[in-house]
């Protein structure tokens, strides 16, 4: 055999090796999120979120897989509401999910609150998918944060300017209404408290459509939990024509991205949900989910799904209740935790 045709079979082989290990290390989650989507692009398995999410039914919410980061997308009617866009380098695929369904303008972008995993991908989603006629919503006008900056100053140029709406505040996606339950007080005021985090500013907002309901809590953690359990709980007495916040849901999307620092247990009863996503990223260096949040919500019997392990998520409604459709491994050990690091920052 010519030294040719032995150095082909060499690289053949070289390259069968290489593609086995990608493999299973993509299938034991040790694949860090960006290789693993460059992989599952290159390999065709991204048609399968494809397929879970094709269609356009009268209402679905998708969980989108950016990673250690957020970004939800609510099709409602032919309208759409994006909460959250990932961080900056998540842009693209964020872009790239939207063009899947058929969205070429968003009607509404929400930002929870001035982090880049929350707001990072913000900006160049506004350049390429609103208009002057987009609703852009966060908690600040602008902030000190260079990705929240960049985001809120892109809004003003598109003539989207970012509005912050007030506690209580319903707004339309189609015939779903989405309501601002959280916080309870402005943003600047929270970040003067002696430990003011900036978590604690994330708009919680509420979406109900046909009698199903959906709580999107950013980064929120114990403190802001305990303030909008607490005004909630004040307005058993309302009278006609108030404004009246629930915080119950069917489905919760935790703050924090499941963080031992949220999703306390008096705020859980409240929402009372049937079942809940988390939005983290494979082997992320926090240890998100955390062990605690995970057994608080398999003692309430809560049916959970993770972006971690089971990509993007696509949620509809079947008979009136949450119908659930996930990129991979349905049958995914959700309730167990990743390790914990040695160091985990709380407000990041």
């Amino acid at each position: 055999m010519n030294s040719g045709r032995l150095a082909l079979i060499a690289g053949l082989l070289l390259f069968v090796l290489v593609v086995l290990g990608v493999v299973l290390l993509r299938n034991s989650g040790s694949l860090p999120d960006s290789f693993r989507r460059i992989f599952d692009r290159w390999a065709g398995s991204e048609e399968n979120t494809e397929t879970a999410a094709a269609g356009h039914d009268t209402f679905s919410v998708h969980f989108i897989d950016v990673g250690q980061a957020d970004a939800t997308l609510i099709l409602c009617e032919g309208e759409s509401l994006l909460i959250d866009g990932g961080n900056q380098e998540d842009a693209p695929a964020v872009l790239s999910y939207l063009r899947q369904q058929d969205v070429e303008r968003l009607d509404s972008i929400l930002c929870t609150h001035a982090h880049e995993d929350h707001c990072g991908g913000l900006a160049q989603i506004i350049r390429e998918a609103a208009s002057a006629d987009t609703q852009v919503l966060a908690p600040q006008a602008d902030s000190d944060n260079w990705f929240f900056h960049d985001f809120a100053k892109t809004a003003q140029a598109k003539g989207c300017a970012v509005r912050v709406p007030a506690y209580g505040e319903s707004f339309e996606v189609g015939s779903a209404r989405a309501q601002i339950v959280g916080p309870v007080r402005p943003a600047e005021e929270i970040l003067k408290d002696e430990y003011g985090l900036v978590n604690n500013t994330s708009l919680m907002v509420r979406v109900e459509y046909e009698g199903c309901t959906f709580l999107f809590c950013g980064d929120a953690q114990w403190q802001e939990e305990r303030e909008v359990v607490e005004a909630a709980g004040q307005q058993a007495g309302a009278g006609a024509g108030q404004q009246v916040v629930s915080l119950e849901a069917d489905v919760l999307k935790p703050g924090h991205h499941g963080s031992a620092n949220a999703t306390s247990y008096a705020f859980l009863m409240a929402v009372n949900p049937s079942c809940a996503v988390i939005s983290c990223g494979s082997g992320n260096e926090y240890g998100h989910p955390h062990e605690d949040t995970l057994d608080k919500l398999a003692e309430a019997g809560v049916q959970l799904y993770r972006t971690d392990l089971q990509g993007t998520i696509v949620c509809r409604l079947r008979d009136g209740k949450p119908d659930f459709a996930v990129e991979k491994d349905p049958g995914a050990a959700v309730y167990l935790a990743p390790p914990l690091p040695e160091l985990i920052p709380e407000d990041q």
